[in-house]
């Protein structure tokens, strides 16, 4: 069975390292990003990758530098359906 993929976007890098851990330690494939436009890219680039890899949950802190997840979100949701969104803060 396939791991369920997460995206983790959060500009604290020590809670962001955590957060991964404890995923992959309970079995996700996560990647990581530290600002919304990292994690636009990263999004984009599963998107044209052709192979499905875009991550069936994306976790993201709302307050980053460069482009804040509600920003990211609105730029992203719009052609991309397949992923859930949700943020904290």
């Amino acid at each position: 069975m396939a791991k369920a993929r997460i995206l983790v976007v959060e500009d604290e890098l020590n809670l962001l390292e955590g957060i991964k851990t404890v995923l992959e330690i309970d079995g996700f494939a996560v990647t990581t990003a530290e600002n919304g436009k990292q994690a636009l890219v990263a999004l984009h680039d599963a998107a044209r990758s052709g192979t499905g890899a875009l991550p069936e949950l994306i976790v993201s802190d709302i307050m980053m530098p460069h482009m804040d997840a509600l920003t990211c979100c609105a730029r992203f949701a719009p052609n991309n359906s397949g992923s859930i969104f949700r943020s904290f803060s």
